[in-house]
């Protein structure tokens, strides 16, 4: 019997902490999940997984009041979840299975339970399993005295709860925590973890759970003499209560007042306060707090002299400390019997309760003594561990750090001479491949002078010396004329578009745009072309408007129009068309340069159009061309933010659009 009190009286708090809030408002939500349960139309009306949590989540509220209602809720939850769906409520109907064998003693059965979740967790990875794991785990590590271990998984629980932002678990695993600190004298570390925890509920803003905490940071400070925080977090959670109508709790709260006023020899007050938790909690059934109300109403009638009183009431403290197997409470009790029946006058009394007291305290001390001792060396070894950990991960990060750094200059050199390498090559092969280009431009040059220009210099040169010897009559010289004037202005052309294009190649070209009126600028060119439209009889048209005017270096536009201008007059045939059409669109202009020639095949116009290498052609009158006047076109159109694109079918026309900026 003395093991069983003494188990109780140690773990009694402990069993609560593990309760939310030391069993906040436990019976009317066994009670409101009971009656979801009981009542067989919500019952059925809720999915598989529903009922899932509702059986687990009633099991949770019977540990610690009836095992068999906890192993037979987390059954049920079993049974419906054979094929194991829903995978988090297989792991908590199994973690419940551990606990009832837990509570039992039955270590050995409730590790290989624990053991099959920790399996299960592996599998599907849920951090709100693993924390309800390690709340179990830890009470069981209680049970068997390891208390390093329990401290661990509390706080890696607390971790995890940190790391997935559940506030909610995190508050009450600190408040927990720092309850079996305040029970073993810890009371520093109870007050952080209890800050935290209230700081917790203040950004959630759950109100309720903060004023449970203030309750207890209340006792903890009556327990250092540290009055102040006393004063205020009583009357704050007591006010909360008492608007709630809260009775359970109400009661605490007045009964944790009334601890403080008989620490500070204050017996009247504290009568008062005590006398208030009294009537609270007889408004509910909950049989351990009024062992506790007996228990004070017995110290101060003590303190205040009335010993018939305190004599009663040590009685009813004894009964329900022997109902409730609290050890620390039935010897608390035994010793104020004593000393009340001393002070009566009743020796006989006195010894018999004296000598109780003795017989039961000498074992439960050294028991008691054991068990805090064992916990004071499970924190101070576990503090001494966490700081080892913490040395171990400054002193790798420091390493890391170090080889970092070494690998970043290392690499930084590397990537460096790769650079260095890269720009040599890359300016190495930019300098070959502007010397092919230059000496393509050269060939090209030179091919043009050979073939293009080469034979009009030549015909004019023979033309001359037959005119110098007056081998040439007057007839003879007015029909070659014409003839000689065409190639006298194709080589012109020619050379002028070679010299554009060869600078433009070689050195690059400055525009120098303004607003340019491009119906102007082209009929100015179909002037400059009247003779060769007129010897083809082709009709020419212009619908711009004249007003329309674009962004353009005027030269440029000049020598666009020309090219292109050129190219109709040379591709369309006799009594042919060609018509300008200019337009605004946003704010661009197109302009459309229309002929009905020979057009373009579909080889012709994708070169044209991919910019490669344009083969010349020769017109419909046996024009030559160089192949460089397209060229020349879009490379001034693009200096002048413009394209130039084709639209052309063979035998039907051939359509150039320039499109450039809107003045």
């Amino acid at each position: 019997m003395i093991k069983v009190y003494r188990f109780i009286s140690f773990f009694g708090f402990f069993i609560l902490l593990f309760l939310p809030i030391l069993a906040y408002g436990q019976l009317s939500k066994k009670d409101s999940l009971l009656e979801i349960y009981s009542d067989t139309e919500k019952f059925s009306g809720f999915d598989k997984i529903q009922k899932i949590d509702l059986l687990n989540n009633i099991a949770n509220e019977y540990r610690f009041r009836e095992p068999d209602s906890l192993l037979l809720f987390a059954t049920k939850s079993l049974d419906l979840n054979k094929d194991s769906t829903y995978l988090y409520g297989y792991a908590r109907a199994i973690i419940h299975t551990g606990d009832f064998h837990s509570d039992l003693g039955k270590n050995k059965v409730a590790f290989k339970y624990y053991q099959r979740v920790r399996n299960l967790i592996k599998e599907i990875s849920d951090p709100q399993a693993q924390v309800a794991l390690l709340k179990s785990v830890a009470l069981h590590d209680v049970f068997i005295r390891d208390y390093k271990k329990m401290l661990e998984n509390t706080y890696k629980a607390i971790e995890i709860c940190e790391t997935n932002d559940f506030k909610l678990q995190e508050a009450l695993l600190r408040h927990n925590l720092g309850w079996l600190y305040t029970m073993n004298s810890l009371h520093q570390e109870a007050l952080n973890e209890y800050v935290i925890a209230d700081s917790i509920w203040n950004i959630i803003g759950d109100v309720e759970h903060k004023a449970g905490t203030q309750s207890n940071i209340a006792f903890n400070a009556i327990k250092t003499g540290d009055f102040d925080l006393v004063l205020k977090n009583a009357h704050e959670s007591r006010d909360y209560f008492e608007r709630t109508h809260d009775n359970l709790w109400h009661s605490r709260s007045t009964r944790v007042l009334s601890r403080y006023y008989h620490t500070i020899e204050e017996p009247e007050i504290a009568l008062t306060w005590i006398k208030k938790s009294d009537s609270l909690i007889s408004l509910v059934e909950n049989p351990r707090d009024e062992l506790e109300v007996f228990e004070w109403y017995s110290k101060i009638y003590f303190a205040l002299d009335e010993f018939d009183k305190a004599s009663e009431y040590s009685k009813k403290t004894k009964e329900y400390a022997e109902r409730f197997k609290d050890t620390t409470k039935l010897l608390q009790s035994l010793e104020l019997l004593k000393d009340i029946s001393l002070k009566n006058g009743q020796i006989e009394n006195s010894l018999g309760y004296f000598n109780q007291y003795e017989n039961l305290k000498k074992n439960y001390r050294t028991d008691n003594e054991n068990n805090n001792l064992a916990f004071l060396r499970a924190k101070q070894e576990f503090d001494r561990e966490q700081m080892l950990s913490e040395a171990r991960v400054q002193n790798e990060i420091s390493r890391q750090n170090f080889l970092i750094g070494a690998s970043v200059v290392v690499v930084s050199g590397l990537l460096i001479i790769i650079f260095l390498i890269r720009r040599n090559y890359q300016n190495q092969r930019n300098a070959n491949k502007d010397l092919k280009e230059l000496n393509e431009v050269k060939d090209k040059i030179f091919t043009i002078i050979g073939h293009d220009l080469k034979s009009p210099i030549s015909t004019l040169q023979e033309f001359l010396d037959l005119y110098n010897d007056s081998e040439l009559s007057t007839s003879e010289i007015k029909k070659i004329t014409p003839r000689l004037k065409n190639n006298v202005d194709h080589s012109a052309f020619t050379l002028n578009n070679l010299l554009t294009w060869a600078n433009n190649q070689m050195n690059g070209t400055i525009t120098k745009p303004k607003a340019v009126a491009i119906k102007m600028h082209a009929t100015q060119v179909v002037e400059l072309y009247a003779e060769k439209i007129e010897s083809k009889n082709i009709n020419v048209e212009c619908v711009t408007n004249p007003d329309l005017k674009v962004l353009v270096d005027s030269d440029h536009l000049d020598l666009i129009l020309r090219n292109l201008i050129s190219n109709a007059i040379k591709f369309t045939p006799e009594n042919g068309n060609i018509k300008f059409n200019g337009k605004e669109q946003g704010s661009r202009v197109v302009f459309r340069i229309e002929d009905s020639g020979v057009g373009l095949s579909k080889s012709q116009l994708s070169s044209i159009m991919k910019g490669s290498s344009i083969i010349p052609q020769i017109g419909t009158n046996n024009e030559k061309g160089t192949g460089i006047g397209l060229q020349i076109t879009k490379d001034l159109l693009a200096l002048n933010n413009g394209e130039l694109n084709f639209e052309s079918a063979l035998n039907s026309g051939t359509t150039a659009i320039i499109i450039l900026p809107k003045a």
